[in-house]
């Protein structure tokens, strides 16, 4: 949503200080074509907290994929370990 601003009330509000009128519109010509277009709107931001709150559920079940398969890894390596020494123990040099 764009954010938007009424011209003529900005110009009347700066010629009502004493700022010339044509000076007020250029002003407000240049305020709405070059610092209005990048002005993030309440409505942006919060699209862009959803965006990264999604992202960090992604990450986090991620991470928890990983650690499921590094702890199923892990666990399988102390097994084979576990039964190369108790095979080397009872079925080695005898």
């Amino acid at each position: 949503m764009p954010l938007t601003i009424d011209t003529l009330a900005y110009v009347k509000e700066l010629a009502a200080t004493g700022v010339e009128r044509a000076v007020a519109e250029a002003q407000v010509r240049a305020l709405a074509e070059h610092a209005l277009p990048d002005v993030a709107t309440k409505a942006d931001l919060e699209r862009a907290i959803a965006d990264l709150e999604r992202g960090i559920e992604r990450v986090q079940h991620q991470i928890e994929l990983v650690r499921r398969d590094v702890t199923i890894w892990l666990g399988s390596m102390i097994v084979v370990a576990t039964g190369v020494l108790l095979a080397a123990r009872y079925l080695g040099h005898g």
